[in-house]
This record gives structure tokens, sequence and C-alpha cells, in this order.
């Protein structure tokens, strides 16, 4: 964890001395993103769908541009099945060969162009890697540099929301993140081509961002936000309807590939609580300085009702799995959100009272999250782990020590 909180750290110094240089601001905006920039980029093999998917996806299209041999898929999948954690989906490597080739046929074009781009250059995954980190976080910041009063607190609280760790590990789906939050000043703008350009651009990494479309309409959203908590009691006590609906609608709308998680272990999360009290803490907050943080930033009315939408969302993940994943595309601006809430608060006395305990809070849902329970595996840092490494002899690569966050888990879950 000290390599991210340094980063962090470093992150922060740079924002803070880019506000206080005006001559060299450029200058420190961009070296604001390179701490965690240059962090995700080195890493390998950290979040969870790093080892359920992207490498071994990777691999399947360097052996189908390989020739598809039985031999090629021994020797690409078989040191996956020797020391992947996850391995327990593999069978012969021949058949998770063949089962990774029908999921990359799934990816969306603008990231398998990547992967192509890299196999046909000879690269390994880290190209992968790097390649994907340099974009997710070109739109985070110009995204904070763009619409936040306070890019020190946007940057800390990116990383302490737990956006930058989602990062890692939901890599296409946070790059259509990436788009939607650089298209958010085109909602305000009532520039609506932009706006569907760029969320067409985001469907190309990840089909799923085409829900933001409606968020076009925001702008004419000019009801009291207090009826936000009147959407969200109504699909709260309409949730236990909609699994049926999803299934009928979903094939419809051309998504008919994730009725399946309705069957698997994706629909066993249940309701997403902890979200939920989050997202209401945000809605809150909202209504409480509605008046003041509307005068003084034009895009918060747009952040307060995709947190609406995502709230909804949570609301029926009791019944819908994935839901939370929903979530994470209307709850991202919410890093963005939440020091504008603060400056917001006219009391200096009290502002600093606020920023000190929000600060404090979302370090300790850090240390719980990241550091304790490790969600979305970004824990231990690597830069080159073990169960990647292939060995000529065919052996096991033995299992390293257990963290003290895995000793920790284990006595106490």
């Amino acid at each position: 964890m000290i390599f991210y909180a340094t980063a962090t750290l470093l992150a922060c110094l740079a924002a803070w001395r880019a506000s206080r240089d005006p001559q060299h601001r450029l200058v420190w905006m961009l070296l604001s993103a390179m701490p965690l920039t240059l962090l995700a980029a080195a890493r390998w093999g950290l979040g969870t769908d790093v080892d359920f998917t992207y490498f071994p996806v990777f691999r399947a299209l360097q052996w189908v541009r390989g020739g598809e041999s039985e031999e090629l898929a021994y020797e690409l999948f078989l040191p996956l099945k020797q020391g992947l954690r996850h391995a327990w989906f593999l069978r012969t490597p021949f058949e998770a060969a063949i089962n990774f080739r029908r999921i990359l046929g799934n990816m969306e074009p603008a990231y398998r162009a990547i992967l192509e781009a890299v196999v046909w250059c000879g690269g390994d995954f880290r190209w992968v890697t790097v390649v994907t980190s340099l974009i997710t976080s070109a739109f985070v910041f110009t995204a904070i540099w763009r619409q936040s009063r306070s890019p020190v607190l946007a940057i800390y609280f990116y990383v302490a929301t737990s956006n930058y760790f989602l990062g890692l590990n939901i890599v296409r789906q946070y790059i259509a993140i990436g788009f939607v939050l650089v298209a958010i000043p085109f909602i305000t703008d009532r520039r609506p081509w932009r706006y569907l350009l760029c969320i067409g651009c985001a469907a190309l990494f990840h089909r799923t961002a085409l829900i933001l479309l409606p968020c076009w309409l925001l702008t004419f959203v000019k009801i009291r936000p207090i009826w936000g908590f009147a959407a969200v009691a109504f699909a709260f006590v309409t949730s236990f309807v909609v699994s049926d609906v999803f299934r009928v609608v979903l094939p419809c709308l051309g998504f008919g590939h994730y009725v399946r998680y309705f069957d698997l272990h994706f629909a066993e999360d249940g309701f997403e609580g902890f979200f939920f009290a989050i997202n209401l803490c945000f809605m809150a907050l909202s209504v409480w300085y509605w008046d003041r943080v509307n005068r003084d930033c034009r895009y918060f009315r747009v952040w307060y009702w995709m947190t609406v939408l995502g709230t909804v969302a949570l609301a029926y993940s009791g019944f819908v799995p994935l839901m939370k994943r929903v979530n994470f595309y209307f709850a991202a601006p919410q890093f963005l959100m939440l020091p504008e809430l603060l400056l917001s608060e006219e009391c200096p006395r009290r502002r600093r009272l606020l920023t000190i305990l929000a600060v404090l809070a979302f370090a300790l849902e850090t240390l719980v999250a990241v550091c304790l329970l490790n969600k979305n595996e970004p824990l231990p840092y690597r830069v080159k782990p073990y169960w990647y490494q292939r060995e000529e002899s065919g052996a096991p690569v033995p299992m390293p020590p257990l963290t003290w966050q895995e000793r920790f888990r284990k006595i106490m879950f």
C-alpha cells in the first residue's frame, strides 16, 4: 500500500504546486498525473479481472494469430493452469484456449484493436497495460483539471473512493467511464453531438456505456433534488419484479450476452448496501448545499442526478445482478462532486472540519476495502508476479507465503 500512498501524495503535491505557480501550471498539471499513471502502467497481474479475463484473453489472441495449434495452446496456457490463482475454470490448456477465444470474440472493437496492435508488434501483455493506463489517466486528469475547483482534493478522492483501484481491475469499463467523465461538460453546454460521440467511443470499449445516453436529458431536469429520494424509494419498492423484465428486455436491446449473469454466481452478490449507503450520503449532502453548490459549479446538477440514477440501479441490486457495475458509471463523478460540496460550506472553520472528516472517512474506507479486504485485488503490488513466470521444467510454480492482509482475512472471515 505504500506505493499507492506515495504516488497519491506526489500527485497531490504537484497539483498543489500548479495552483501556486501559474507560470509553469501546465508542467505541474502533467506532473500531477505521472505518479499514479506510472504506478498503473508498471503493474502486472493486479486486479481480479486480469486473472479471470484480460491476461488469458490476450493469450488466446496470441494463440489465434499463431495458428491455433494444440502445442501452442499448451505453451501459452499451461503456465496459467500451474500458477494462476483463479485457475479453477481451466481444464486442459487446449480447452482453455478455445474458451478464451470465445470470450475474445465478445470483446468490443476498440479494446480488441489494442490487443491486435500489441500482438502484431510482437509485444506482451505489459504493452496492453501501459496503453490502457495512459488512456484512463488522460481522461481522468482531463476531467479533474477542467471540472474541479480543487484538483488536490479531487485527486485524493479519486484514489480514496477506490475509483483508481477500479481502473486497475475493470480496465475496459473504466476507459469507458473516462469518456463519460470528459463528456459531462457537453451535457451542461448542450452540445448533443459531442456528447453522443463520446458515449459512442466509450461503447467501443464497453458496450454497456450506452446506458449513459439518457444522461443528455439531465440538463433539462429542473425539479427539486428531494425528488431524487422519491425515485430511489420507488425503485426499491418495485425491485422484486424487475429481474424477469430484464431477462426479456436485454436481448431486445442487443445485450443478450449479459442475460447469462442472472444464472451464474454473479447473481449471488445480493443487495449492495455499502455502495447504496454511500450514494445516499452524497444525495443528502447535495440537498443540504444545493443552492450554494449549483451557484458555484455548473456541472453539479448533472453529477447529482447521475448519483440518483446510480442509487436507483443499486436499489435493484438485490434482484438484478451486476447493478454495482452499472453504478460505477453514475458514481464515477463523485470524486469531483465531493470537493465542490466541501467548498460550498461558507463557514471556514466548519469547512475545514468537514474536509478533515471526509479525508479521514475515505482513508478509513480505503484501509478496510483495500488493505484488509483487498477489493479488486490491487495488493500486494507487483511488477512481475510469480504465477505468470513459465518454467521450462513444467513443474508447478510454488505459492508464496500469505501476506498479512490474507492472514487477517483468513482469521476474521
